[in-house]
């Protein structure tokens, strides 16, 4: 699975399986959702309140939010071979812009970024691509650290949540041309203001879903854990 995203200063670039749909997640986190003025459509096309529960507790759990330690499991449903993909790892994210991917299986990944740089470690293959992290302002992610208002690109719908009393925020691109992925799905815990699951359909049609457990919200997290020291004898890729 390769997918497109595009940066702002040097065209688009084509990523490996899972980088492109973790920079989207991954710049999504440590930003604040900005209030607007936009109506949200529910799954049934009814116009509800902009002062929706569901919206108005993902805005104040990011608002909240400092730092973040869980694992994950993801599902992957590739819709070239229709063969899906497991992975599991560890996720870690610190404001501003501190984040790091562990991928543990099937094979050892690391996508890292030191808020300057994002790092994208492929053990395997001893090679690492490097970009910097100013030329991800034009990702679809963009507006949760720029700042934008979200009624500048996306359209919001709230859906019923996978887990019994949770509901879904679901994100569409009003930019469907320069945008990496069709929507992104986000659903917080039931009963603890906890990233429960995030999902993303990218626009190949491949469809990511990221569960996180063993949760630790707003601890402090040590800092060369944000740190990449490029191994000897890998070879460095400009992105």
């Amino acid at each position: 699975m390769n997918i497109k995203v595009c940066f702002s200063d040097a065209g688009c670039r084509v990523f490996g399986p899972y980088v492109a749909l973790l920079i989207v997640i991954c710049m999504a986190f440590p930003g604040v959702l900005q209030a607007q003025d936009q109506d949200i459509v529910s799954e049934d096309k009814e116009v509800v309140a902009p002062s929706h529960p569901a919206v108005m507790r993902l805005q104040r759990f990011i608002y909240d939010l400092k730092s973040m330690d869980a694992t994950f499991v993801q599902k992957t449903d590739n819709a070239d071979s229709g063969v899906p993909t497991i992975s599991h790892g560890r996720f870690q994210a610190e404001r501003p812009y501190r984040f790091r991917w562990d991928y543990t299986d099937p094979y050892p990944q690391l996508i890292l970024s030191d808020s300057t740089m994002v790092w994208y470690y492929e053990e395997d293959l001893k090679q690492v691509t490097r970009t910097p992290a100013e030329r991800l302002n034009s990702s679809p992610a963009a507006f949760l650290i720029a700042g934008r208002p979200l009624g500048e690109l996306f359209r919001w719908e709230v859906l019923a949540g996978p887990k019994a009393g949770t509901e879904t925020v679901r994100l569409h691109s009003l930019n469907e041309e320069e945008s990496s992925f069709d929507e992104i799905r986000v659903t917080l815990h039931p009963e603890r203001d906890e990233l429960y699951m995030l999902e993303v359909m990218d626009n190949l049609g491949n469809f990511s879903r990221f569960t996180f457990d063993n949760m630790k919200m707003n601890q402090p997290i040590p800092q060369d854990r944000f740190h990449f020291t490029v191994p000897e004898g890998v070879d460095v890729l400009d992105g």
